[in-house]
């Protein structure tokens, strides 16, 4: 009797470990970190507004389901899948070149290129990082967002995103990598309607993350995304004093109070993942699910940049104010589509999704949920159009000892142990450690501070110069006697 009872006991253990009846706190309280608590109980608490928008919005009227086990909200949109962005009437939904050819007034041309008014081909965009960018480039990119958001149109995706921030497939779960990837395509083309050679770059925050403090980095000046005042308040750069949504006269920034920004540790934590359900994560499971919860999941790390970030990037609700947002997310998707190059067959990508499960995700983030606002499926945000026809990523800034540079004025290359690129530092930041390197923009590190002065030249490793090689000593030569010297005559003993 007690054998069966002990083994009623362990069998009910060993279900509820593998089901999650163990590994789910509602509370976060198994967080490793308390910083990753906070970023769970925001998460799970959209989760909780997610799930009851979804039982506010379900009309029992529409079942019985269309076909055996599943209910009519888990069916296909009416979006025929070969023709998705091929003709639209709106500009945003296009997924190729073809597509947005007549928005941009251009012709198509013999070979299926769009020829633009002033003779130029309407390209791909082509996302690099912020600080490869070059001035011209840089320039465009905020003068485009200037425009936007002179036009109200910037304000636009603000509230968008704000609306669906809660209580939608946005966040919370695997429906977080393809929403974004969506919505900041749509925001890309706004951008292209006002500048054809403009695309999103993206924020490799890792770089800013190896500097003694962060703060500091040329990231954060006028050149950039804007210096702030002591309050936080965005009052330099492109994007000094734009009015948020909320009415506020600046944009909110509070570096570096909480979280942090990406290490190259974590994208490599990402990268490493083999099972789709651990990169298109369930970042909230609850009790009954069979996939544990993953604190390395690239929703995690991203919403510890937004902790790092403060004010109004530290709020989903309030983060589309600010334009760090969309270079943000630039890299997420980037990373995002770095791990689908690695780990998917090309054929793979446009299917592989999480199952929908009930305990594991709200259904908005079930693949053949609504990609709210748009007549879209969560599904369709795995489409490789998006990177073979709209958009592609320039590769990550590199340096080595042979080449210690990064190809960039605003960043430079540290070569102790693995070489790798690092952000330039405004005068009067800290420096410690950088003595001697070409960190400081327009400056040299003194002291642990940068100061104005003559910038040193890209630092290169002493490198002790090997022996010279020992030369093999020539055999002894004879040396030849004049012609004119007559030969002493040989003795003779007598």
């Amino acid at each position: 009797m007690w054998r069966k009872l002990i083994r009623r006991v362990l069998l009910w253990v060993l279900v509820g470990i593998v089901y999650g009846q163990f590994n789910f706190r509602e509370d976060c309280s198994d967080a490793p970190t308390e910083e990753l608590r906070q970023i769970c109980l925001r998460l799970r608490q959209m989760d909780r507004n997610a799930r009851a928008a979804f039982e506010r919005q379900v009309d029992f009227s529409v079942f019985p389901p269309a076909m055996p086990g599943a209910p009519v909200w888990q069916q296909p949109l009416d979006v025929p899948w070969n023709s998705r962005g091929q003709i639209a009437t709106n500009p945003h939904d296009c997924m190729t070149l073809a597509c947005l050819c007549p928005f941009f007034s251009g012709t198509i041309q013999q070979g299926g290129v769009c020829i633009l008014q002033n003779g130029a081909p309407l390209a791909m965009g082509y996302r690099k990082e912020y600080r490869m960018m070059t001035d011209d480039e840089r320039n465009r990119f905020h003068n485009a967002l200037q425009t936007m958001k002179m036009r109200g149109e910037y304000d636009r995706f603000s509230f968008e995103h704000r609306a669906t921030a809660d209580g939608s497939g946005a966040h919370s779960g695997p429906g977080f990598l393809p929403w974004h990837r969506e919505y900041t395509k749509r925001f890309e083309i706004a951008l292209r309607l006002i500048d054809p050679s403009v695309a999103i770059p993206y924020w490799d925050s890792v770089m800013d993350g190896y500097l003694p403090d962060p703060r500091d980095s040329i990231m954060w000046s006028n050149d950039f995304m804007g210096e702030s005042d002591w309050n936080g308040n965005v009052i330099g750069g492109p994007f000094a004093f734009w009015r948020t949504i909320e009415g506020r006269p600046t944009i909110l920034r509070v570096l570096g109070q909480s979280g942090n920004l990406f290490t190259e540790n974590q994208v490599n934590m990402v990268l490493a993942q083999t099972n789709v359900e651990y990169v298109l994560t369930y970042s909230v499971p609850s009790a009954g699910c069979p996939y544990p919860i993953n604190y390395n999941a690239i929703e995690y790390f991203h919403s510890y940049v937004h902790f790092w970030l403060g004010g109004d990037m530290f709020q989903p609700l309030t983060s589309a104010n600010d334009p760090i947002f969309y270079v943000h997310h630039s890299f997420i998707d980037l990373i995002w589509e770095n791990w689908r190059l690695l780990r998917q067959p090309k054929w793979v990508r446009e299917s592989a999704y999480p199952p929908d499960l009930p305990q594991c995700a709200s259904p908005f983030h079930f693949s053949y949920a609504q990609l709210a606002p748009y007549n879209l499926i969560l599904r369709d945000g795995l489409s490789n159009s998006y990177t073979d026809q709209l958009y592609r990523y320039a590769p990550r800034p590199t340096c080595s000892y042979e080449m210690p540079t990064c190809g960039s004025r605003w960043l430079f290359c540290d070569t102790r142990g693995y070489p790798h690129c690092v952000a330039k530092i405004k005068l009067g930041g800290l420096c410690q450690g950088f003595e001697g390197f070409d960190a400081c923009f327009m400056g040299q590190c003194i002291f642990g501070r940068c100061v104005p002065g003559p910038t040193p030249p890209p630092w290169r490793p002493t490198t002790l110069s090997p022996p010279p090689t020992p030369q093999p000593t020539p055999p002894p030569t004879t040396t030849p006697m004049p012609n004119n010297i007559a030969p002493r005559p040989q003795f003779v003993d007598c």
